[in-house]
């Protein structure tokens, strides 16, 4: 049985996220980070590229809640029939998780000198 890490991407309704920074320094960004930049800008625009599909989100830390987010969104993308559930908390780290933890670290990349 494969696991939703395997599944491939499904046809899946974009996601608009409010505010959403699209001019980060992904040097800046951890391994982490990256993922969830890049699931979440797939997501806002409804297509979700296979260089993305084919990577796999990393093992979960119950420390670092942006692992779980990149994998309710991963689960997100390869789900024909998502949950109202699971909608609403795509939704959430679209709009709320990702707006704050991507506006904060836009600000830092700015103020690191080159």
């Amino acid at each position: 049985m494969k696991t939703y890490e395997e599944l491939p991407v499904a046809p899946f309704s974009s996601i608009s996220g409010e505010n959403m920074p699209d001019n980060i320094d992904r040097m800046v960004l951890s391994n982490d980070q990256q993922y969830l930049y890049e699931i979440c800008l797939a997501i806002s625009c409804g297509e979700c590229y296979s260089d993305l599909a084919l990577r796999k989100p990393d093992p979960v830390a119950q420390s670092r809640w942006i692992t779980i987010a990149g994998r309710i969104l991963r689960l997100y993308v390869v789900t024909e029939k998502p949950s109202d559930n699971l909608i609403i908390l795509a939704t959430y780290i679209m709009n709320i998780h990702y707006y704050i933890l991507f506006n904060l670290y836009g600000s830092m990349s700015r103020q690191i000198p080159p």
